[in-house]
């Protein structure tokens, strides 16, 4: 559920019906390489778009490590109840940014923020095996078992299905994000607030 939420997050924000832009808030590859070549073209105000993203997404990540400074992989905590809260909250100030600012990039900031949070917990809590927000990694893993898998090793075959699993879920939260953006426009972005907001309850 937590990737399908990503997925939908990040496509609702590369839509361009929620905001000024099509920009991802997710997987930062690009971001990363955008903000290099702005700097390289002399074009601040890009750059700083950019450096602010990737500082929203890490410090999403931060606030996740502060809220479970000892957390002990594949152990619930009490502490990740209000680590989602507070990605609600970050999806909240989103889906306000979006509705009453829609040509300004504020909402882009915090749907950053809470993806790295929930990056950050997921992360943590599977030791560092499975992420919901980034897919490059999930992407490499699938390629490398799916070859094992063909040379005869099944070993890992359990962690594909998984990957394929968390794959699948991020690319259909992107398809139904293209559905809710077209009916809902920036409110859509109230529906990624109200899940963080169960599963923090």
């Amino acid at each position: 559920m937590l990737s399908l939420n990503s997925g939908y997050i990040n496509g609702l924000c590369l839509s361009g019906m929620v905001g000024p832009d099509q920009q991802g808030v997710s997987a930062f590859t690009a971001t990363y390489t955008k903000s290099g070549l702005a700097l390289a073209a002399g074009d601040p105000k890009l750059f700083g778009f950019e450096f602010t993203l990737i500082l929203s997404f890490i410090g999403g990540a931060f606030v996740s490590g502060a809220m479970n400074p000892d957390a002990v992989p594949h152990k619930l905590v009490p502490s990740y109840g209000p680590t989602f809260l507070i990605g609600s909250m970050c999806m909240i100030a989103s889906a306000i940014f979006g509705v009453t600012l829609p040509d300004k990039r504020a909402l882009y900031y915090f749907a950053a923020m809470a993806n790295g949070l929930q990056n950050g917990m997921t992360s943590t809590y599977t030791a560092n095996l499975i992420r919901t927000s980034v897919l490059g990694g999930t992407s490499t893993d699938i390629g490398l078992i799916a070859g094992q898998m063909l040379r005869g090793n099944m070993k890992n075959y359990w962690k594909f299905k998984v990957l394929i699993g968390l794959a699948s879920s991020f690319w259909l939260g992107g398809l139904i994000s293209f559905y809710s953006a077209h009916r809902f426009l920036a409110q859509s972005l109230w529906f990624s607030a109200v899940l963080y907001l169960l599963v923090g309850l």
